[in-house]
């Protein structure tokens, strides 16, 4: 692969060997990947994008079956990633990777995700579509392949659009998988929006979904929003800043303002939530309403679109209250401090928010607990210091997942009292492979320093989970 240099503003940019291993894996065809790890000549790319343990489990998962050949006749699965999950590319214009290429970014090509004032079209000139999952969500699929002889199908999607909009994508996809009565149905593992994704197209087709879908198994999924997106669109938070201290042009904050996604999954009004959830209502409104457009302080020249926000509301009090017509299973991290509640200061001209002040561990870090399992109807499992962003690939979650989809229950426990939340009860042992950073959590040093280490060769596998987890 050729190395690209460019002088600028922000110094002299190489691709690192993490760009390099990543875009390898972003681009290149799975059975050839495979190929090569089986062959050991791909060791150094999974050392720098999952860090030495990760990259020798991910080897071993490979290496189980030599040939490559697996069962045709087993469990069929589909893998629905999260928001920034999927890898988006442009068909016009300027060619090429976008999301996730360290490159492109580095050199500010992020700002050409932006949608139209509508919330539906790219911008002028631009044509954006989803390649392929992030390499986050390999451990996942490698190890329902290959440990539990799943056949594995993935749906990446573009991420910019709403829930809504992608479950007709996603009934197009099963009618292609599923085109008969005779076939077997699907088992759906959708992390964060992922599960939204494959509960909207429940909620519209129940009876497409009764025959097309075993089971939902959801991986910290927002059912009921987040504060996240209150932050993403207004102040950015640090993961933002890192992109746009990679390169002023990608403008990470305002591309995010003309996202749907993200206005969708801001938290439910309290009228929307289920009363007989197993947690109350989590969301502190009385300081900030997450519905009224004066409390942004923002306006279209800065890229919020109001209208969004009223369309986001409208679809939590349509939203059924009813369980949807296939089981659910969820699979719920907590131990992690997580923002329940937004408090605006005092500022004549821009947003200041905190989002510190009304923190509580009942959460992954991202979502509160309480709206990620209020799900009516939805089986719910608890995994203490399962981070929202880590949950794809954890081991504890994997191995819950093959379960589920073996008909077995998970050894995570499914009550409270058992899980720790009301003990001292430790978190889980660490994992192999990156640890996502926490939102807010990196400090403007160690944010100048992460950017540094993507613009040179020196990037560590946390550096690119951490731009890549940037909404």
């Amino acid at each position: 692969m050729c190395i690209w240099r460019k002088i600028s503003r922000l110094g002299a940019y190489r691709m690192s060997s993490v760009t390099q291993a990543l875009n390898h894996l972003q681009t290149t065809p799975l059975e050839t990947i495979e190929d090569e790890i089986r062959s050991g000549i791909l060791t150094d790319d999974l050392q720098a994008v999952y860090g030495d343990a990760l990259a020798q489990e991910l080897t071993q998962m490979v290496r189980s079956t030599p040939g490559g050949v697996l069962s045709t006749d087993g469990a069929r699965v589909v893998i629905l990633p999260g928001v920034t999950g999927s890898t988006l590319l442009s068909n016009r214009g300027q060619l090429g990777l976008i999301w996730l290429d360290l490159l492109a970014i580095a050199r500010g090509r992020l700002h050409q995700l932006r949608l139209h004032t509508d919330g539906a079209s790219d911008a002028p000139g631009v044509e954006i579509v989803a390649g392929r999952p992030l390499p986050i969500y390999l451990p996942l699929q490698w190890h329902l392949k290959y440990w539990a002889h799943c056949q594995v199908y993935a749906f990446p999607y573009d991420w910019r659009h709403t829930p809504a909009q992608l479950a007709e994508q996603l009934k197009a996809f099963l009618l292609r998988l599923c085109p008969d009565e005779d076939s077997p149905p699907v088992h759906l593992v959708g992390h964060s929006m992922g599960g939204l994704v494959a509960r909207e197209f429940c909620y519209r087709y129940p009876d497409l979904a009764r025959v097309t879908v075993r089971q939902i198994i959801m991986l910290g999924t927002p059912n009921y929003g987040s504060c996240e997106p209150v932050r993403q669109i207004t102040v950015g938070g640090g993961l933002p800043e890192l992109a746009q201290r990679l390169n002023q042009a990608n403008e990470p904050i305002r591309v995010a303002r003309s996202f749907p996604s993200l206005y969708a999954m801001l938290p439910a009004p309290p009228e929307a939530y289920p009363e007989e959830a197993p947690l109350p209502y989590p969301f502190v409104t009385d300081a900030f309403d997450y519905y009224r457009e004066s409390a942004y302080r923002l306006d279209a020249q800065q890229g919020f679109n109001p209208q969004l926000l009223a369309s986001a509301k409208q679809r939590y009090l349509e939203r059924p209250r009813s369980a949807l017509s296939v089981p659910v299973r969820i699979i719920a991290g907590y131990g992690l401090p997580t923002c329940t509640g937004v408090v605006p200061q005092e500022s004549p001209d821009q947003p200041i928010l905190d989002f510190a002040t009304h923190t509580n561990e009942l959460g992954d870090g991202t979502v509160p607990l309480a709206a990620v399992t209020a799900l009516p109807g939805a089986e719910c499992y608890y995994l203490r210091g399962g981070g929202h962003g880590a949950l794809p690939y954890l081991s504890a979650v994997r191995d819950a997942v093959q379960s589920l989809i073996g008909g077995q229950r998970p050894s995570l426990p499914t009550t409270f009292l058992e899980s720790g939340v009301l003990s001292s009860q430790p978190t889980t042992q660490p994992d192999p492979g990156p640890k996502p950073p926490l939102p807010g959590e990196l400090s403007d040093a160690e944010l100048a320093a992460c950017a540094e280490r993507l613009r040179s060769d020196t990037a560590t596998p946390e550096d690119w989970i951490a731009l890549a987890q940037f909404l």
